[in-house]
């Protein structure tokens, strides 16, 4: 079964207003990837949080040191955890920046990989990744965020300042 797949961009103005949200949010439980060192018990949570997702290969945790280690090292590529008190990962997003050599070398931001427990939906926490997510962009020199999704989730992202800009066209491998 196909599933359309719609691109949005969040415009200046939408973005604008998101980053306002986004002060008013808890993202004191949102860090970086980068800024924990990554224990056994971290990154099989890390793990079964993507492979519950349901669109991911079997990872486990020989593959995934290869993996972080090359994330952690590009300063491109950015994973943000929310993590609660007693350091259980409930949510993640991720967040690539490409710079342009077009729009004076100014970065375009890609969401991907963004979930959230499953028990742990509808209490602000996709929320607060996304308005740290948009607020990360901002200050790091992005004149747009692009993210791909499907039609059910269209109106979600559209809270956000999203706007829905056509089709995205993949290839995939195997």
């Amino acid at each position: 079964m196909a599933t359309a797949t719609a691109t949005a961009t969040a415009t200046a103005t939408a973005t604008a207003t998101a980053t306002a949200t986004a002060t008013a949010t808890n993202t004191t439980n949102i860090i970086s990837i980068k800024d924990i060192i990554f224990t056994n018990e971290l990154c099989t949570q890390l793990i079964n949080l993507y492979n519950n997702f349901g669109e991911n290969d079997a990872l486990n945790y020989e593959n995934c040191k290869p993996i972080l280690k090359n994330i952690v090292t590009n300063n491109n590529h950015n994973i943000f955890l929310y993590i609660d008190d007693s350091n259980n990962i409930l949510g993640a997003l991720t967040l690539l920046l490409e710079q342009k050599f077009i729009h004076n070398g100014k970065c375009v931001a890609h969401i991907e990989d963004f979930v959230v427990k499953k028990e742990f939906r509808a209490q602000n926490i996709g929320k607060d990744l996304m308005n740290y997510a948009i607020t990360y962009a901002q200050h790091h020199n992005c004149y747009k965020i692009i993210l791909d999704t499907n039609s059910k989730l269209e109106n979600y992202y559209a809270s956000y300042g999203f706007v829905n800009k056509g089709t995205a066209m993949s290839i995939y491998f195997s």
